[in-house]
Formats: C-alpha cells, structure tokens, sequence
C-alpha cells in the first residue's frame, strides 16, 4: 500500500518516490508510487496539486485498496519520480481543514450542536450543524471562542493510536473507519478528533474564522 506521508509531516514539499503501477483513464494516465506526500480527495478536503518530473498532477485520489493514483497531464518516461506540492493550495487546506475542527469543538462547547458536515471552498466554507436555529449572538459568542484559542496559538498532534489508546480519548466524534485511527488533537483537551486530512501544527497558523451567513439546511444550520 502506498506510504501517506503527509500523515507524518503536513509540511513536506518535495518527495522522491517509485512508481508501481500504470494505467490509462478515460482522463488521461494515472500512476501510484510506493510512497507519495500528495493528499488525495476525501473528508471535505480537496486534493493536492503539484508535479511528478515537473508533469502536473491535475487529480489525486485513493482507490478501495487504499492505494493512492495521481492523475497526470502526460506519462512519465522513468520508473523514479521526483514530486513536488503546490504549497499555496497545501497550505490553504491545511488552515481551512485545522479551523474547521476549531469550529466544529467551540459549537459543542457552547452549543451541544455536533458538525455533520463540511464542505471546503476556494474562499469560503460551510458547516453544517445539529442545531434547530443558530442567533447572531450565539454566533458571534462561537466565533469569539474559535479566535480565542487561535490567538492562544494552542499545539496540535495528529497520531496513530491504538484500541486501547482510543478508549481512553474523548472524542468529539466516533471514528467512521476500523483499523488503526489517526486522532488530530488541540492542546489542553480542547479537541481530540479522528482525521486524515492535513493539519497545522499550532492553532496559531489558522489564523483568523470569521462567520459570514447562517443559513437552514436539512432542519438545521449551515454556517
């Protein structure tokens, strides 16, 4: 199975890695390494963008084995690649996906309300929360709180844990997958969420969540 390094380290850029599979989609070739930084489409979060031998990576995603392909603008000549990210796009998700579970942890903090759903925008977005009507003031109070412990500039740790380890967390949520769980953590016990998307290391690099609507979805509320 394809090595996940972004799992380990959000901030790698560059990559060597081998190529263990080829095959041609109905949008052009795709190959899966041996091990790959680039984080594929899932859990709200958009995929990474970058090159492979300086080709463009134009789509990444996981197949049910969990291997990881990347779509490609042409095939690659070598067995060897050398990848890089497309940080500015790396970085955008990292802050938006890191300011979500801030977010999702000040709305049960203060409102009991659990998030279930999210979608991430090019300049916004939305959450999707269990609460019958969400007020301005309430808002404001959440938004409030999320900036707070940002300004705090709070540590965080994502790891692998164990079952037993597991049973000793309080997570906001249950783990959707079985196997090992990957649990995201801010500092102080503030939030321990099971995740594998790509996370800033500090609440500090969110760097500012602001609300801007609130709107009804499905009986309940969409910020």
């Amino acid at each position: 199975m394809t090595e996940k390094l972004y799992y380990h380290d959000t901030r790698l850029r560059e990559f060597t890695a081998h190529i263990t599979a080829r095959q041609e989609t109905e949008r052009g070739p795709a190959v899966c390494l041996d091990r790959t930084a680039f984080y594929p489409t899932s859990g709200g979060q958009p995929h990474d963008t970058g090159t492979l031998n300086e080709i463009p990576v134009l789509d990444v995603w996981a197949d049910e084995a969990g291997e990881i392909w990347h779509l490609l603008a042409q095939t690659p000549d070598s067995a060897s690649v050398s990848g890089q990210i497309a940080w500015e796009r790396r970085f955008d998700h990292t802050q938006q996906h890191t300011g979500q579970h801030l977010l999702s942890a000040a709305f049960m903090h203060l409102c009991q309300g659990a998030t279930f759903g999210f979608h991430m925008g090019r300049t916004t977005s939305t959450l999707d929360i269990a609460l019958p009507h969400l007020s301005w003031e309430t808002a404001s109070q959440v938004e409030d709180e999320v900036n707070r412990v940002i300004w705090e500039d709070r540590a965080i740790n994502a790891r692998f844990v164990t079952a037993e380890e597991l049973a000793q967390i309080t997570l906001r949520r249950q783990p959707k997958v079985s196997g090992p769980i990957r649990v995201v953590s801010v500092a102080g016990g503030y939030d321990n969420t099971p995740c594998g998307g790509t996370h800033a290391t500090r609440t500090g690099e969110v760097g500012l969540v602001k609300l801007t609507r609130i709107e009804r979805y499905k009986g309940n509320v969409r910020v």
